[in-house]
């Protein structure tokens, strides 16, 4: 009974581990606030920037569509959502330090 006991923690735990490592659900999605710094990873993704870094945007705000930026010749990012609805970052350059 103890060697079936010990088998089954050796198969959940680490199932159990890799479960929580890449659970995404809306609170786990990258999705920065407004007035915080993003910057480019790879070609179409984004990450957590410090402003003053170099080539760090701001979000200026989040809207659904891109239209929907006061400033259409800055950048924006879009952020794939749940159930097809896509969050767009709207961004400006970083003020650098």
């Amino acid at each position: 009974m103890l060697v079936v006991v010990a088998a089954a923690l050796l198969v959940i735990v680490p199932l159990g581990f890799v479960w929580l490592l890449t659970l995404r659900g809306s609170d786990g999605a990258f999705s920065p606030d407004v007035g915080t710094c993003v910057k480019q990873s790879g070609t179409t993704g984004a990450v957590a920037a410090q402003c003053d870094e170099a080539n760090a945007f701001t979000v200026v705000s989040k809207e659904d569509t891109a239209d929907k930026c006061a400033d259409k010749s800055q950048p924006h990012i879009v952020l794939a959502g749940d159930g097809g609805k896509d969050e767009v970052l709207c961004l400006k350059p970083a003020a650098s330090g």
